[in-house]
């Protein structure tokens, strides 16, 4: 009996000493964890409002041209951050599932890091850009879509060109274009097809966290997983 104490009482000291460096060592994981997610997202937000750049250090090439990478690890470090948060992964998926599924989605949806280039989808390009700089839905500043012969995706309506398509897609694509026309990105840039494919795919990953997230109501998250 008195060996067993003992034993428990040793155990009870290891504990007690490990603990305190386990729990710094999530301290310091959940820090650079922060530092890591700020610096993704003001190198984002640098692309966004220079529509892309590319800078020299010696010999090595900085290329910052393309945003999904930028959002890719952004996404990656906010799950990083949740689950240090979390006492394990079955927590993080209970409490955060949809937000998980989110972060998912928009990264496969991302992926392959080109914009296919479709007709019906130059509107919902255009059409934040024509909101946030003259607050209508003409499409009158862009010429050199119906110049000659009027595409099928537009109309010429009481003197103005205008979306073939409901306007939709492109209201809720606003807040994406915000940073790169309000710091006076040229309307040219290949920043705009981007963040058409951003829009788009975030759209439709947030579609698919709300199914998720009312097929888990209606049964378990693995389940609806």
């Amino acid at each position: 009996m008195k060996a067993t104490n003992h034993d428990q009482a040793r155990v009870i000291e290891s504990d007690a000493r490990v603990r305190p460096a386990a729990n710094a060592a999530k301290v310091w994981a959940n820090r650079l964890a922060t530092m890591a997610l700020i610096a993704a997202a003001l190198y984002l937000l640098s692309i966004l409002v220079t529509g892309g750049y590319e800078r020299r250090f010696g010999p090595i090439t900085l290329d910052a041209t393309k945003a999904w990478p930028a959002i890719a690890a952004l996404l990656v470090l906010l799950l990083v951050r949740l689950r240090l948060k979390c006492a394990s992964f079955r927590e993080l998926a209970r409490d955060h599932g949809a937000f998980v599924i989110f972060c998912i989605a928009l990264t496969v949806y991302l992926a392959n890091g080109r914009t296919i280039a479709a007709g019906d989808s130059v509107p919902a390009k255009l059409l934040p850009q024509s909101i946030l700089r003259h607050g209508n839905f003409y499409l009158d500043e862009f010429p050199e879509y119906y110049s000659g012969t009027l595409p099928w995706y537009l109309r010429h309506v009481n003197g103005h060109y205008v979306s073939y398509y409901p306007v939709g897609a492109a209201i809720f694509a606003v807040p994406f274009y915000v940073p790169s026309v309000v710091f006076g990105v040229s309307r040219r840039s290949r920043i705009f097809a981007e963040l058409e494919k951003i829009s788009a795919a975030a759209i439709v990953a947030l579609s698919v966290a709300l199914v998720y997230s009312t097929a888990a109501r209606l049964s378990s998250p693995w389940m609806a997983a």
